[in-house]
This record gives C-alpha cells, sequence and structure tokens, in this order.
C-alpha cells in the first residue's frame, strides 16, 4: 500500500514538470450501468496428518448474476491536473436485497493532449443496502492506472484506460488477515463530441487468496463484472 501511495505522488511530481494550460473547468456526471458478475473459488489442501494430501482441491463454486446501477460523480480541472469523485451504485437482480457501493476519489495529470495517468482511493461495500456490509463486507485501497484517447472521426472521441487496485478486505471494521485482493480493470469509452453524451464498456476483475492455516488449506477466489454503460457530462463552469 506504501507503494501504492508513493506512486500517486509520483503522478504529481510529473505534472509539476510539465506546462500547464491557463484553462479548466468544474463539471458533473450522471449516468447508468447494467452488466453481469460472476464468482469461482476453490479450496487446496496444504496437506496435514488429519487432512486432503497437499495440492488436493475438495472444494470449488461458482456463481453468476446480472447488475444494474446508477452513477454520478464531479470533477474539477485546472490546468493539467484533475480532481474527481465518483458515485457508483448497483444492485444484484437475482440476489434483489444485495447492493454495491462505490466511492472512488481519483487525482491525475494530463500528460500531452492524449495520455493521462491518474490514482486514488476507493472505498467499495457489499450488503443488504447502499454503503452497507450487512452480510458483505467492505473493501478499500489504492489505485494506479492511465488512459490514452483517440479521435477517429470528427464527431467521436475514443478512449482507453487500465487500472490496479490494492485492496483490503474487511468487516464490521476488523480486516481479514492473511488475505491478499488485487483488483484489475479496463475501459473503453466513446464520446460523442459536441454532446454530453458517451457510452462506455469496463470489464472488472478481483483475485483473492485466503490462507486458512489453522485448517490446512488455501482459499482461492474471484469476481468478475463486465459492464456496459451511458453517461452524460455538464459544465457548470470554466474558464
Amino acid at each position: 500500500m506504501k507503494r501504492a501511495l508513493i506512486g500517486i505522488s509520483l503522478i504529481l511530481g510529473l505534472a509539476a514538470s510539465g506546462t500547464a494550460a491557463a484553462s479548466g473547468a468544474f463539471t458533473g456526471r450522471v449516468g447508468l450501468a447494467a452488466g453481469t458478475y460472476e464468482f469461482d473459488a476453490e479450496a487446496t489442501s496444504t496437506g496435514c496428518d488429519t487432512c486432503f494430501p497437499a495440492g488436493t482441491v475438495f472444494y470449488t463454486a461458482d456463481d453468476g448474476d446480472s447488475t444494474y446501477g446508477l452513477l454520478l460523480g464531479t470533477g474539477l480541472t485546472a490546468g493539467r491536473f484533475f480532481v474527481d469523485v465518483g458515485l457508483e451504485a448497483a444492485q444484484y437482480h437475482e440476489n434483489s436485497d444485495f447492493y454495491r457501493t462505490d466511492g472512488l476519489l481519483t487525482l491525475g495529470v494530463f500528460l500531452g493532449d492524449r495520455w493521462t495517468i491518474f490514482g486514488g482511493w476507493r472505498n467499495a461495500t457489499f450488503g443488504d443496502g447502499f454503503f452497507s456490509e450487512t452480510n458483505g463486507n467492505t473493501e478499500t485501497g489504492p489505485f494506479l492506472g492511465g488512459g490514452v484517447s483517440f479521435r477517429p472521426g470528427r464527431a467521436t472521441s475514443l478512449g482507453v484506460s487500465a487500472g490496479y487496485n490494492k485492496i483490503t478486505l474487511s468487516y464490521d471494521g476488523a480486516t481479514f488477515e492473511d488475505t491478499d485482493l488485487d483488483g484489475f480493470s479496463l475501459k473503453l469509452q466513446m464520446a460523442f463530441l459536441g454532446t454530453p453524451h458517451a457510452i462506455f464498456l469496463r470489464a472488472q476483475r478481483f483475485e483473492g487468496e485466503e490462507d486458512v492455516p489453522q485448517f490446512s488449506y488455501i482459499y482461492d477466489f474471484s469476481e468478475t463484472y463486465f459492464n456496459l454503460g451511458y453517461q452524460a457530462t455538464f459544465d457548470f463552469a470554466s474558464w
């Protein structure tokens, strides 16, 4: 986690060495997203006198669902720097009393006309309501990433971004020990120039490993999300 936070500081240092443009904007956005969710898990024995031989996979599980939700956010751009606050709330279709709520703070830098580097903090809550971890858990941690944009035509702009999350898993304020959890995301977005409208396709994958030495096994699990979404961005002020 310390290395990720140092990385965020390096991002700001890179921006300070560039020439900031004399421009800025204060924006807001709203959107909708829907997609799929998949969960896979397995438990592998580490071996002992009274359990399965080491390397034996003695438990597997998989599940799937669809999700739909709302996106909200606001951003401030000043020269080559930007800061963004986002909220994403999604409900699971089959398990309709279960929700995922993400709060994100992002700091970033424009490098030239096409490239972006960003870093920030994610707080994701899973439970029986918005920002609730009842019957669920909370995942928090820093993320780092970058993106590039293109203009394939006069009417559209295409952006691609990727990020890495280093996540801490907790429940009721207590951190899960001996658990490693990493997140990876890839987003493709098309904006329609001259309008507030954009559509996007996003893939997210979270991979975890929990060492359970008292019962001599390692529990591996993964969660995969694919979302198709729409968002509209509005200028509150620009200069």
